[in-house]
């Protein structure tokens, strides 16, 4: 199984926390990626803090080294499949956490994400939490 990392666990991730390596380590073997949507996400927030420069290096030396997915038909096909979803079930997403979801889903992974708001959609893609201590 795949996990596709959400902006918050890259966050959690650079800063070190003990509780995701935890769960890392446990998974590394399986495949770690982001979408090039968490790559945006990061970017702009970089793009707001120009004199973190530490936090830049941190997240540039990250981005070399992580699988990025990039977008595709069968993504955009994944998005139209869960608005769908959303009128059927009443849910909704922000449109980025809504385009990483839809990443996760064409991609057969497991999205991995602090936000509980993405809790709501486990029938339409694995979610899980590794903020929480196993």
């Amino acid at each position: 199984m795949r996990y596709l990392l959400d902006t918050n666990i890259v966050s959690h991730l650079v800063r070190k926390e003990a509780v995701i390596f935890q769960r890392l380590e446990r998974v590394i073997a399986e495949g770690i990626c982001i979408s090039v949507v968490t790559e945006a996400e990061i970017l702009a927030g970089l793009a707001k803090k120009p004199k973190a420069t530490r936090l830049a290096t941190t997240m540039h030396s990250f981005l070399a080294h992580t699988d990025i997915l990039v977008w595709d038909s069968q993504v955009a096909k994944s998005y139209a499949d869960l608005q769908l979803y959303f009128i059927e079930y009443g849910r909704a997403l922000s449109t980025m956490d809504a385009l990483i979801t839809a990443h996760a889903h064409a991609v057969g992974a497991t999205l991995v994400t602090a936000d509980k708001a993405f809790l709501q959609l486990n029938d339409f893609v694995p979610v899980e939490d590794w903020t929480i201590p196993l």
